[in-house]
């Protein structure tokens, strides 16, 4: 009886974040110590606004808290279905644009998995304009928690260019691939 219901369970999950319309994505890891962060990007929520410019919500998790979720034993369904996922090609897209192993692609679609369900603490959402032809990004909401504090910002900030082998140009390498666009 518990294998059925936590099979409905998976179902729901997996239902309910399709039906949320979100699909979060890893594209890095920022900050130092208590305050490193897995950041992800919510793929299924790229939206293209014209001249090859798209917005995207990113979130940065807990790298602490995260990496002890990751330790948590998955149910025996759940890690069955993420290997037919593995197994049918499904490599996570921060993996196609970087060398990885078979335990690479393991590790992250785990991770996504987890995410996914919406158990670990937010601790940063930042929404981006990225305009693909010029490999430029800009910020146009900003929310974080740092320290036990709080903050947040609705007002875009100026364009700016990005660095090569940084955050912000792997998230523009990775939203202009899955969005088809062209991109320095």
């Amino acid at each position: 009886m518990s294998r059925v219901f936590l099979t409905i369970m998976f179902i729901f999950a997996a239902v309910g974040a399709n039906a949320a319309g979100v699909d979060w994505k890893y594209y890095g890891t920022t900050g130092d110590g208590d305050d490193a962060q897995y950041i992800f990007y919510d793929q299924a929520g790229i939206k293209a606004i014209g001249d090859g410019h798209f917005k995207v919500w990113t979130k940065g998790l807990s790298k602490t808290n995260l990496d002890r979720i990751m330790e948590t034993k998955l149910d025996d369904k759940i890690v069955e279905e993420l290997a037919v996922k593995i197994a049918g090609g499904y490599v996570p897209p921060y993996l196609t644009i970087t060398k990885h192993t078979q335990d690479d692609i393991a590790g992250l679609t785990v991770m996504e998995y987890r995410v996914a369900t919406g158990l670990e603490h937010v601790l940063s959402r930042v929404f981006y304009e990225i305009d693909c032809s010029n490999a430029k990004m800009r910020e146009l909401s900003l929310y974080f928690e740092r320290g036990g504090k709080t903050g947040a910002r609705d007002t875009p900030n100026s364009w700016r260019e990005v660095p090569p082998e940084t955050n912000g140009s792997t998230l523009i390498e990775l939203v202009c691939n899955s969005a088809g666009a062209s991109h320095l």
